[in-house]
């Protein structure tokens, strides 16, 4: 009798550090509430890549999502330096009603930082009306586990597009496509830092090695990247530009520009290595300047455009450590004709790997 209920007790404790695991093992990362995983109806657009985020060790990647709801959606990049790294889905947060996001930013404390470019339905006549009469259409927002959804002050502006934050998550740097610039915004003040006016239709904004930020710009207006987008090229052969700015004085100069053929229409530049690679939100290709290695000055990307096809609208990239592999969001397309992914590129070999939802 007495080893019937050791046996017994063995079993129960059994069973209750199991559970105690797989409760440790669906712990959520964002919002408690958002528990249910996409899967296949996964639909991302920007993404941002934060390291050993608020000292815990991991790893993880955000995701902006339009795929079944509009939300943020939080992943572990698991061995991120290994051959196999890999994406494990560990929570999300919904956006709050009519909010439309774009990008989004890791920041320090473990919170992270949100665009909001536009209400969701707005009609292309109102938007353009709104950019004609310089009315703005969003803004960036906040989000930790304490505080929730908190609209950041001073970053109200025409179609809010890429973003990115500083080291310290003390300043936020915000592209206006619509309003045609780029902004530092102090986020405990509101107050702009510096703003960089004139830059064309800039979308993603990506950090340099050595600290520059580069910004891609579309020179091209919204009904012609509609139009060109509805055609589903293999490439839309549109003019554009990728600028460096100085993060501290908001000095900036072009250090790659180009139009297509072979490449057009570049939604984030990144630099990896020796060269600038590209992306869009529509075609089948990203494109790759192999010259002006993060000068200090303007230079002419006077050593030609080439380009790797394969792709479905990599919209937005993440260089891995080490600079040979590149996160790229698959935005799919604006109608959904192309099912949305994060793959796994590796720059020396070329190879593609799907890293969520899975294998296709």
């Amino acid at each position: 009798m007495k080893k019937l209920f050791y046996v017994w007790l063995i079993v129960l404790i059994g069973a209750l550090l199991t559970s105690c695991g797989q409760k440790a093992e669906i712990a959520l990362w964002g919002d408690p509430d958002c528990t249910q995983e996409l899967g296949e109806a996964f639909a991302p657009h920007g993404i941002h890549l934060g390291l050993d985020v608020a000292g815990s060790g991991s790893d993880r990647l955000l995701v902006v999502n339009h795929g079944l709801r509009e939300s943020i959606e939080i992943f572990e990049l698991i061995d991120v330096g290994g051959d196999v790294p890999s994406l494990k889905w560990r929570g999300c947060v919904i956006a709050p009603e009519s909010i439309w996001f774009n990008d989004v930013a890791n920041l320090p404390d473990g919170g992270f930082i949100a665009s909001h470019m536009m209400k969701r339905g707005i009609s292309a006549e109102e938007l353009l009306s709104r950019q004609t009469n310089g009315e703005p259409t969003g803004y960036a927002l906040s989000w930790n586990s304490e505080n929730g959804w908190k609209k950041i002050d001073g970053s109200d502006g025409i179609l809010t597009n890429g973003v990115q934050t500083s080291p310290d998550g003390d300043v936020l740097y915000a592209a206006y496509s619509l309003g045609q610039e780029v902004r530092a915004i102090d986020l405990s003040t509101g107050k702009t830092l510096w703003q960089v006016d004139d830059v064309q239709t800039p979308d993603n904004i990506s950090w340099t090695p050595s600290g520059q930020l580069l910004v891609a710009s579309i020179r091209a207006d919204l009904p012609t990247i509609r139009e060109c987008m509805g055609k589903k090229p293999a490439f839309c052969p549109i003019p554009f530009g990728i600028l460096s700015i100085d993060p501290l004085s908001g000095e900036s100069f072009y250090i790659a520009e180009g139009e297509g053929p072979p490449f057009g229409l570049a939604t984030v530049g990144v630099l990896a290595g020796s060269k600038i690679y590209m992306g869009s939100a529509t075609g089948e290709r990203l494109g790759i300047v192999e010259k002006c290695i993060d000068p200090s000055g303007p230079c002419e990307a006077d050593g030609g455009i080439s380009f790797m096809d394969g792709f479905a609208a990599p919209e937005d990239f993440e260089v891995l450590p080490g600079e040979t592999r590149l996160l790229v969001s698959e935005y799919g397309g604006l109608g959904g004709e192309h099912p949305g992914t994060i793959k796994l590129l590796d720059l020396e070999t070329q190879n593609v790997r799907m890293l969520y939802p899975g294998k296709k």
